[in-house]
């Protein structure tokens, strides 16, 4: 409202009444319904034709103001004409002028509603009140800008009114001279109101009043003073200066007696007059005295069929000045310009006067002819932009749209127009949208969404809108440019991408790395309300069995199958996560009951032992489930993972397919864990563990890239220890410290004695796993930076860290990283895909390597799920510049999927399995035995694709 220049009084003026008609639920006096959205019959509330007529009527009320210039009569000659003019063009029903003359009386010029012909110059009985207008002009109370009142009009200003009761609106309209008031204008309407828009086209018509006022003033008196009269009047020579046109004005012996420095310039007159005469002139007029005609040649022709005459005799017949276009004018240094003139005369004591107003066509025709060429670039550009574009006014009709928002919505550009473009949004977001929308413009605020479009044809697609306000030459809000970005393919990659990092690929459940975010805000919640956290560890009885029985894809079934099962016994605001192989984590959502838990471990475990159809054939197996809960004051999410753990391995030991709940009947566990972590501090001691070593191979030409070193060891009774064993204990201890350390210098010393004895060739690389507790002690850092250049190791030397690595201290992390890789390592993130899996990790650390976990490479070949799942990995590590290495390769078809796809390495059985130290010179001698690799490999791919294509 501050920017336009008119006040509304008594109802808040909103553009965006459409709007709220537009979210109107009901269904009364529409005819226009839109995706649950009625809108409002726009051809009642909105008639272009009357607003065309109205803007022509004011052209040509201006038109009759500019043949009153420079005439001392002008205010009794154009009131009377004006105020029908501004009745008719507001829709008034009456209405009156009060004029103010130099010693502050007023004269009222009065009209009815019954009576638009006849004016008085004298108070007469009207709609208003003229004792209160004087009152309020003699006390300063009239405004001096433009007001209007609608329904209803405030007390005070009712005072104006004779019968305020039968009369809805108001509006008053000052002339402004010097400062004062000159004139006013007052309308007002039995029935109806006034808008912003119809008032604000009478802006430039109030704006002709002052100027003709002003030029009469200016001519009061003797017109042989007339330029004088110029000089000394400040507002006419404002006027005349600031006129981008060329006035002229000519006596009747076609001499110039005034010009303005628009003319001065259009002519080249300052450059021209350089004699003495002149230059005594150039301070008052440098025309002056010049004949017209040595300008303009074809002057006396221009009012051959010209009605001037008669105008100046006549004062009833003003009508518009005559405008001859592309006249030939002559500067005063004989160049020629094409020019528009407009020519008007009057008469001031038997002498005539010719104004001509000239507007230079040279420079507008260049001016219109690079607007056209912006346009046109604009049009292009508009249709060339990879977003759709809508512009839509204040009344929620589309009255521009590009190809591109074509292709999006579906829509032509006719079932776009006007208010069809609303029908592409989505049932279920237009309402929110559009009134989230129409906040942000009533407050001139950009808007930003993403939403849903639908096309004609049913096809759903995801869009980013933003928008943007558009204000009118009045300062007030005009609608919005959008622009509309489809979205869909990246929201359906991320969405694939998330599901990678957050979901199982084989079941479709949790993985490791969302649970844990849930299990931490279970943990939130519980510190809240002191609720009881309950989490379930399960893993299934002959699992290995069926592997080994049926082979993989039976396996893998099964485990789809055992998903669908725990699903279906648990609520939906539990969690079902697999953590990898045949091991499933639950977590029930808010529940205090041992009770409940009890029988929901019950009920799995009668679920899963049930047969399960595979292959023609009944398959069984069990579930073993652990049980542990706690709260935040007496637990942790690390610590009741550890017990129910334990507890799963007591329901093993108690003979399987049953759940045990944590409790002190695990102490026979721990002391067995304390037994073993004994050992291991012994064999720390002694150094009697052992590091066996598993070859790598390039997918192209199978050749031995590099060996990965794993640690192993034997008790005392000749048992060897799985490693997923030891490395919890030596992490929980702190012996990782000292024996990641003699593994690395170990490791790397076994490695530079073989490629210098030849048993690999020289740029073989050699892998070490270092766990989250070494990564982040400085001096294990230290060790491997120290082994790598003792044994010349530098691009050669490969750190593979897990995901869980990155959980805690990440900056730590990524600052050792870092050092590692500022000394020649190479940085691998290993089994990809099956725990944590954030795609930030890529991103944010150093990382050169991925290795695909061999849960997606075992069956790639045959499982179209962990084929895509494989393919989506290697895909995003390549555009991140990164190597790939798949683990877990146990046969032909899967090598050559994995090289189809564009694995760089792989490892597994196929190519071998972990070998001690001799072992391995057994088995690998030099380029001979690698051929011997690739020989083989080659022929089982060819062997392999030939069964494939036949």
């Amino acid at each position: 409202m501050a920017k336009s220049s008119f006040y509304y009084h008594g109802r808040i003026f909103s553009g965006f009444n459409a709007l709220q008609r537009l979210l109107n639920k009901g269904t009364e006096n529409s005819d226009y319904k839109m995706n649950n959205v009625t809108s409002p019959n726009y051809s009642t509330i909105k008639n272009q034709e009357g607003e065309r007529r109205s803007d022509e009527e004011v052209r040509d009320a201006i038109d009759e103001i500019q043949g009153l210039l420079f005439n001392p009569r002008a205010a009794f000659q154009l009131f009377p004409a004006l105020l029908k003019r501004l009745v008719s063009i507001t829709g008034s029903d009456f209405g009156s002028i009060v004029a103010i003359e130099a010693d502050n009386q007023v004269r009222t010029l009065a009209d009815g509603v019954s009576n638009l012909r006849f004016f008085h110059s004298a108070s007469v009985s009207g709609e208003f009140h003229d004792s209160v207008i004087s009152t309020w002009i003699n006390k300063g109370y009239m405004p001096k800008r433009s007001v209007f009142f609608n329904d209803p009009i405030p007390r005070s200003h009712c005072a104006l009114l004779k019968k305020p009761t039968e009369t809805s609106s108001i509006c008053l309209l000052p002339v402004i001279i010097d400062g004062s008031i000159r004139a006013v204008f007052l309308l007002g309407k039995s029935r109806g109101n006034y808008s912003v828009d119809r008032l604000g086209r009478l802006l430039p018509l109030i704006a002709a009043v002052s100027c003709a006022l002003r030029s009469a003033k200016s001519v009061e008196g003797s017109l042989f003073g007339l330029n004088k009269k110029i000089s000394d009047n400040n507002f006419l020579s404002t006027m005349l200066a600031s006129s981008p046109l060329g006035i002229l004005v000519v006596d009747e012996f076609q001499s110039v007696v005034i010009s303005n420095p628009a003319a001065l310039h259009m002519f080249n007159a300052q450059g021209n007059l350089n004699d003495q005469h002149h230059q005594s002139m150039r301070q008052r007029n440098p025309f002056q005295g010049m004949d017209i005609r040595d300008f303009i040649p074809a002057y006396d022709e221009l009012f051959q069929w010209s009605k001037q005459d008669d105008r100046y005799c006549k004062l009833k017949g003003i009508g518009s000045p005559k405008v001859w276009e592309h006249q030939s004018v002559t500067r005063l240094d004989g160049s020629i310009f094409s020019a528009n003139i407009s020519v008007f005369r009057y008469t001031y004591e038997q002498q005539q006067f010719t104004t001509l107003q000239l507007q230079d066509m040279s420079a507008l025709h260049a001016g219109a002819q690079e607007h056209q060429n912006t346009l046109q670039q604009l049009t292009a550009l508009t249709h060339l932009v990879p977003v759709g574009i809508v512009r839509v006014d204040i009344n929620w009709e589309c009255s521009y749209s590009n190809d591109k928002w074509h292709d999006i919505s579906g829509l032509s550009e006719d079932e776009t127009d006007g208010l069809g473009w609303i029908n592409a949004l989505h049932s279920d977001d237009v309402s929110r949208v559009l009134e989230d929308l129409r906040e942000c413009l009533q407050k001139g605020e950009a808007f930003h969404a993403v939403l849903r479009i639908v096309t004609p044809l049913g096809e759903l697609r995801w869009v980013d809108l933003n928008t943007q306000v558009l204000f009118n030459e009045l300062g007030l809000i005009d609608g919005f440019l959008g622009t509309v970005a489809d979205i869909t393919e990246r929201l359906t990659y991320q969405e694939k991408l998330r599901r990678v990092a957050e979901y199982d690929a084989l079941t479709g459940l949790a993985n490791r790395n969302l649970f844990q975010d849930r299990l931490q805000q279970a943990f939130y919640t519980s510190e809240r309300t002191n609720s009881q956290v309950v989490v379930m560890f399960m893993d299934l009885d002959g699992f290995k069995d069926v592997n080994d029985s049926l082979g993989h894809d039976s396996g893998d079934t099964l485990l789809k199958l055992v998903a669908s099962r725990l699903l279906n016994e648990l609520r939906s605001g539990d969690t079902v996560a697999r953590f990898g192989g045949d091991e499933f984590v639950i977590l029930l959502s808010d529940d205090n009951s041992d009770q409940y838990s009890d029988a929901i471990a019950a009920k799995i475990v009668n679920a899963i032992g049930k047969p399960y159809p595979i292959d023609g054939q009944d398959v069984f197996v069990t579930a073993s489930v652990g049980i542990a809960s706690g709260n935040h004051s007496d637990c942790s999410p690390e610590q009741i993972l550890k017990q129910a753990d334990a507890a799963l391995y007591l329901a093993k030991g108690e003979g399987k397919n049953n759940f045990q709940v944590f409790n002190d009947a695990l102490d026979q566990e721990s002391k067995a864990r304390i037994k073993l972590l004994n050992l291991l501090r012994v064999a720390t001691q002694l150094k009697s563990f052992d590091i066996a070593y598993q070859p790598q191979a390039n997918t192209k030409d199978k050749t031995v890239v590099g060996v990965e070193a794993l640690l192993r060891y034997t008790d005392p009774s000749g048992n060897e220890i799985p490693i997923s064993e030891i490395i919890p204990l030596l992490e929980e201890s702190g012996l990782i410290i000292e024996v990641g350390k003699w593994v690395i210098s170990q490791a790397c010393k076994q490695h530079r004695s073989w490629l210098k004895a030849g048993v690999f060739s020289n740029v073989c690389t050699l892998s070490i796993n270092v766990s989250p507790k070494q990564l982040l002690d400085e001096s294990t850092i230290e060790a491997i930076i120290d082994s790598c250049q003792r044994y010349e190791l530098s691009g050669r030397l490969i750190v593979e860290i897990t995901e869980s690595v990155l959980i805690d201290k990440p900056n730590k992390v990524k600052v050792a990283l870092e050092k590692l890789k500022s000394a020649g390592i190479t940085i691998a993130l290993d089994d990809f895909g099956t725990g944590y899996s954030s795609l930030t990790y890529l991103q944010r650390y150093p990382f050169d390597h991925i290795k695909i976990d061999k849960s997606f490479v075992i069956d790639v070949a045959d499982d179209e799920s962990n084929a895509k799942i494989t393919v989506a990995i290697i895909t995003l590590a390549k555009s991140l510049g990164l190597k790939i290495t798949a683990e877990g390769v146990s046969n032909a078809k899967s090598l050559a999927m994995l090289e189809y796809a564009g694995a760089d390495f792989y490892q597994g059985f196929y190519l071998g399995k972990p070998m001690l130290p001799s072992q391995v010179e057994n088995h690998f001698q030099g380029a001979s035995a690698n051929a011997s690799v690739k020989n083989n490999n080659e022929n089982l791919k060819e062997r392999y694709l030939t069964q494939a294509t036949g």
